[in-house]
Order: C-alpha cells, then sequence, then structure tokens
C-alpha cells in the first residue's frame, strides 16, 4: 500500500511547518511562507533559497518590447525609452536574426555556428564560431557585422 511508504496526504500536510522550519535552519537566510486558510486547510507553500535571493539580487534589470512594435508602430518610444533610461540597450532578438540568416543564406551550418557564437561565454569561443560563419558564407559574416549599427543604442 503507498499510503505505507509516503504516508497519507494529511500527515505530509501536518508536516509541512516542520519541513518549513529546517528549510530554513540549513539554508541560512532562505525565506519560507506556510499559508493556511481561515479552517487551517492548506493555500500555499512558498519557498526562496538565500543563494536565488543573492543571485536574483546580481540580475540586470530588462524591460523587453518587440522589435517589430517600436520601428513599425511607435519609432518614439525607443527615443523616448533611451531618454528616461540612458544605460539602457535595445537589441535584435537572436531567434529572429537566426532564422532571418537560415532563410537569406540557406545554410545550416551559419546558422548552428550563429547560435554557438549568440550564446559564447567568453570572446574567445565567439571569434571561433564567428570565423566558422566568415570561412563558410562570408556575406553572412559581413551582414551580421552591421547588425549592431542597426540595432543598439546606448
Amino acid at each position: 500500500m503507498l499510503s505505507n511508504v509516503r504516508g497519507t496526504h494529511e500527515h505530509r500536510y501536518a508536516v509541512l511547518n516542520a519541513h518549513r522550519y529546517m528549510l530554513e535552519v540549513v539554508n541560512p537566510g532562505s525565506k519560507t511562507t506556510l499559508l493556511l486558510d481561515e479552517n487551517g486547510r492548506f493555500k500555499y507553500f512558498f519557498v526562496s533559497y538565500a543563494a536565488w535571493i543573492t543571485g536574483f539580487q546580481e540580475i540586470r534589470n530588462v524591460i523587453a518590447i518587440d522589435g517589430a512594435f517600436l520601428r513599425s508602430k511607435h519609432p518614439n518610444i525607443r527615443k523616448m525609452v533611451s531618454t528616461i533610461y540612458p544605460a539602457s540597450h535595445y537589441g535584435c532578438y537572436m531567434r529572429h536574426i537566426g532564422e532571418n540568416i537560415r532563410n537569406n543564406f540557406h545554410n545550416s551550418k551559419v546558422v548552428t555556428h550563429f547560435y554557438k557564437a549568440a550564446k559564447a561565454y567568453d570572446r574567445c569561443e565567439f571569434n571561433d564560431h564567428f570565423n566558422q560563419i566568415r570561412d563558410l558564407v562570408p556575406k553572412a559574416a559581413k551582414t551580421l557585422e552591421h547588425i549592431p549599427l542597426l540595432c543598439q543604442t546606448s
């Protein structure tokens, strides 16, 4: 019988508060919340580990707006965002660029190297993949080199 192995649902809900306490003891700085309704029944159990809290404090704030929306319907939004947030960055979506490469240059190896270059963690890895693009289809590399001039503002 499965309840003999894992216990009953009632028992598991009954020990949630102890579980919450132990999570906070073994993960100092973590936050937990156990919410019960007015009848003492489970509503939700929230956990945020200290490592997550620390990590999220280091993340860059991002406001994402579809670039096609900016270009076609409201060209002044990009200007307004860069005025209000002078350190902001406007960039093209990797997936859209990858699809454009696939449609315009018809070379799956170039597309593969594009995605690997876009996801590279260091300049050396990026250069390796970009040089492969340049060797395979020089015109694709030339096109990619001009994208920052069209798609970025600081």
